[in-house]
């Protein structure tokens, strides 16, 4: 959505600021967050009914909601669907907000995310060998030329980045980060 250009009218109406305001809370989330925020409560909801619970986001049902989900889906998503629970359900439930922050619904998170956490596959490392072969199947026109300069740039220049970033001591090594 293109932003709107700004304005240099008075507003003489409290109305007029109310509606503007109103307005502007329904854009503040990006479409894809209301994506995330939707889905996390529907699978929220279709939890209580199945378990024959209450809607009720309190730390009980959203520790068993995360649980449950968590070995569905990633880890990871699992706290944006808390988010959206927390959003949705904020004016109708005001204690939800206390019950995402309690420790017992910070540790499940942590937990199911050491449990069910998939490590980064890497592609195997870009070698010399690669680099000569890439240097032989490029052509010598101006473009070929300037991406074997990037290229070359790149791999010289960033070669030895992963010293930079993976601890030296092999018990601190965490292929999961």
């Amino acid at each position: 959505m293109p932003p709107k250009p700004k304005t240099t009218e008075t507003f003489r109406s409290f109305e007029n600021c109310e509606a503007l305001n109103a307005e502007d809370i329904s854009n503040h989330l990006e479409p894809a967050s209301k994506k995330k925020y939707e889905c996390g409560t529907k699978k929220f909801a279709q939890f209580c009914k199945d378990h024959n619970r209450p809607l009720d986001p309190n730390e009980e049902n959203l520790a068993h909601v995360i649980t449950v989900t968590a070995r569905k889906i990633k880890p990871g998503t699992v706290k944006k669907y808390l988010t959206g629970i927390s959003y949705v359900y904020r004016k109708q439930f005001p204690m939800v907000d206390i019950a995402r922050s309690s420790e017992q619904i910070k540790s499940t998170v942590r937990g199911v995310k050491k449990m069910f956490s998939v490590a980064t596959k890497q592609a195997p490392a870009f070698t010399l060998i690669n680099m000569h072969l890439a240097y032989q199947s490029f052509d010598s026109s101006f473009n070929d030329l300037l991406f074997r300069a990037i290229l070359g740039l790149g791999f010289f220049g960033l070669h030895h980045l992963g010293k930079l970033v993976v601890p030296d001591q092999i018990l601190l090594r965490n292929p999961r980060k």
